[in-house]
C-alpha cells in the first residue's frame, strides 16, 4: 500500500519531499497524549496521533521555525502516505542557543593561538548543525576527550556550557538552566522536544589557553 506506519516511515518521508515544495532540516516524531479523563492531570498515549516536530535551516544554515507554506506543503505531502487513522499535527521545536568557554593547558613549544584555533575549529566541527539533532543531549564529556586528542593539547582544564538568549542579538530567545539539565557530564534537552545550538561558532565558543 506503500503507507508510513511506523515513525521512521514518517521521518523518511520528511525528508524525500520534492524540493519544489521546500525541505525540511531536521524532524522528530512522538506519540500524541491525551488527558486520562476529562479531570485528570496524567495523560495517556493517544495511539492515533502524532506530533511531528519541524525545523528549517537559513541562509546562514542557522536553525528557524518552519514556515507555514512549508508546514503545509508537508502536511498535503504525508497525507498520501499516512494510514486512515493516523493524525499528524505539525509542531515547531525549541531551538536552544549556547556558547562555550573552554580552558585548555598546551604542550610546551606550541604555539597557543594556533592551539586555540585548532580547538576552536574541533568544537565547529562537533557541535555543527548536522551533527545536531531534535532530542539529542550534549555530551560534554565527549568534548573534552575529542580536544585532549588534539595536538598540542596537554589537558582540557574545565568547558562550560551557557545559554544564549538574547533576541537583540539574533538568538531564539529561550532560556534553559543547562547547569541543572547536566548529569554526569551530559546535558540533557527539555522535555519539550528542543535542539542545542552554536549559532554564531567563531564568536560563541571561546576557548583560553592556560600556561602552567
Amino acid at each position: 500500500q506503500n503507507r508510513s506506519v511506523t515513525k521512521e516511515d514518517y521521518i523518511l518521508r520528511c525528508y524525500t519531499m520534492p524540493a519544489k515544495f521546500g525541505s525540511v532540516a531536521k524532524v522528530y516524531i512522538e506519540e500524541d497524549t491525551q488527558m486520562a479523563s476529562w479531570n485528570a492531570i496524567d495523560k495517556v498515549p493517544n495511539k492515533y496521533s502524532l506530533n511531528l516536530y519541524t525545523l528549517s535551516y537559513d541562509g546562514n544554515k542557522n536553525f528557524v521555525q518552519s514556515d507555514l507554506a512549508l508546514k503545509e506543503n508537508l502536511r498535503q505531502y504525508l497525507s498520501q502516505y499516512r494510514l486512515m487513522t493516523d493524525a499528524i499535527n505539525i509542531k515547531d521545536t525549541f531551538i536552544i542557543n549556547i556558547g562555550l568557554e573552554v580552558e585548555v593547558v598546551s604542550r610546551p613549544d606550541f604555539n597557543s593561538n594556533e592551539i586555540s584555533l585548532l580547538c576552536i575549529d574541533k568544537l565547529i566541527e562537533l557541535l555543527s548543525p548536522d551533527r545536531m539533532e531534535i532530542c539529542q543531549p550534549l555530551y560534554v564529556n565527549k568534548l573534552y576527550t575529542e580536544l585532549d586528542k588534539l595536538e598540542g593539547v596537554q589537558t582540557v582544564q574545565n568547558i562550560r556550557v551557557i545559554n544564549l538568549y538574547d533576541t537583540n542579538l539574533g538568538y531564539s530567545g529561550v532560556v534553559y538552566d543547562l547547569d541543572l539539565a547536566l548529569r554526569s557530564g551530559i546535558i540533557y534537552p527539555s522535555l519539550d522536544p528542543a535542539i542545542f545550538e552554536v549559532k554564531y561558532p567563531k564568536s560563541d565558543i571561546k576557548v583560553s589557553i592556560i600556561d602552567l
